[in-house]
Formats: C-alpha cells, structure tokens, sequence
C-alpha cells in the first residue's frame, strides 16, 4: 500500500485529498529521507542482520577481516549496482545470501524520483534517499 501511494503522490497528477471545500484537490511529493536503527535499516533494504559475515551496509568487508584493516579505504564500496546484482542473484539464482549480504532490495526502490545512494558523515553511515 505505501508504495502505490507513494507512486501515486509522484505522478504528474498528484493524488487527490478529500476536502469538502476543495473539490478535486490534488498534492505531489515524495520521499526524501528515511531514518531508523540498524535493525531497522537492514531490514528495510533487505540486508541480512548485523551479525552477517557482510555485514556493512557501506563497503563489502568481511567479518574475518575487520580487525586486519586498519582502513576501509582498501574495502570494496557498496554501490547501488552491487546492490542489487546480489539481491537478484539471492532470489532469481538461489545463491546463499550470506554470500552477498544482500536478502532483497528495498521496495523504495520502485520510486521514481527517489534513489537508494550512501553517504558518509564524519564517520557515521546514513542512508539517504535523494530526489
């Protein structure tokens, strides 16, 4: 339901309110951020829980090796390609997802005018969701 709503809001005629005093009134819009905890935030994108040998929502580190690096500059990113490569191969190649860290993408990522992106603040990892 969220995401027909939300398709709905983004497209060209908007959707429509109910309000006696003005008939036919129609508002657009989108989602521009979206907040939460971990769990929360693995969840929603569809990555495996904290506890996963790929555990990082930013890079593709392995648990075995987090206390070898002493930077993550080595580190593969994680990239919206790389994202949903592993989910696919996850659900349409039956490939383990503890391999990938990746269960399935984000339902968000049916929005037009949203995009699944990373971004770094002073160390701290935050999903954004960008128009």
């Amino acid at each position: 339901m969220l995401i027909s709503e939300l398709k709905e809001l983004e497209s060209k005629e908007g959707m429509k309110l109910d309000i006696p005093t003005e008939p036919d009134y129609r508002v657009g819009g989108t989602v521009v951020a979206v907040c939460g905890d971990t769990k929360g935030l693995h969840e929603m994108f569809g990555f495996m829980s904290p506890a996963a040998n790929l555990f990082c929502r930013g890079c593709l580190i392995h648990r075995s090796e987090i206390h070898q690096k002493k930077t993550l500059e080595s580190t593969q990113k994680r990239t919206r390609e790389n994202y949903e490569q592993a989910a696919y191969e996850c659900q349409e190649e039956e490939r383990d997802s503890s391999e990938t860290g990746v269960v399935y993408t984000c339902s968000l990522n049916q929005s037009k005018k949203c995009a699944f992106s990373f971004f770094f603040i002073n160390r701290l990892l935050y999903y954004s969701l960008f128009i």
